[in-house]
Parts: C-alpha cells; sequence; structure tokens
C-alpha cells in the first residue's frame, strides 16, 4: 500500500500499472491536470490473506487539490497473481472530501 501511494505522489504510472491484478488493471492511467498532490498516509488495519486469498488494507490518504485539503478512507482489497499481492479493488469507507 505505501509504495502505491509513493507511486501515486510520484505519478509513477508504470509501478501502478504493474501492481494492478489484470483483471481490474486499466488500460492506462491519465494524469491528473492539475495533479493532487498526495501528503499523508496512515494505515488504519490490516488483515493478512483469508481462505479465499484476499488481504485487505485499510488507510486514510490526504491530499492538496487546488489549494484545497482533502482526505478519504478506503479499504483497498489485493489478491496475489504471480505470487505477488496485486491491487484488486477499493470500497471508500467515506466519502472523499475537498
Amino acid at each position: 500500500m505505501r509504495s502505491r501511494f509513493s507511486a501515486f505522489a510520484l505519478e509513477n504510472f508504470e509501478y501502478l500499472i504493474a501492481s494492478w491484478h489484470s483483471t481490474t488493471r486499466p488500460p492506462e492511467i491519465l494524469k491528473e491536470d492539475p495533479p493532487l498532490q498526495w501528503i499523508y498516509l496512515k494505515i488504519i488495519k490490516t488483515e493478512v490473506e483469508n481462505e479465499r486469498g484476499e488481504s485487505f488494507v485499510t488507510f486514510e490518504a490526504r491530499y492538496r487539490e487546488n489549494g484545497k485539503a482533502g482526505k478519504f478512507i478506503e479499504k483497498s482489497r489485493f489478491i496475489k497473481e504471480d505470487g505477488l499481492l496485486k491491487y484488486l479493488d477499493g470500497e471508500f469507507l467515506d466519502a472523499p472530501s475537498a
């Protein structure tokens, strides 16, 4: 999770695509204009692999968009592909605020 947050902050779209599960991965990630400034990540909870092979990370992320602060809490789901955990999808646990 931390590596994906860093990749968003650094606009490392190649890493984001590579760490996304092939069944839900978009063909490309478009650059934000102007880009969000990712400023904070707090891991709230981790859940290790369950019987279906899923792992979960609940986190809070904070960002700036056009000079305004925003944040959200998400529960991300990861699953192994080619022996590596890959991001499958996520669910907002609160509405993003700006």
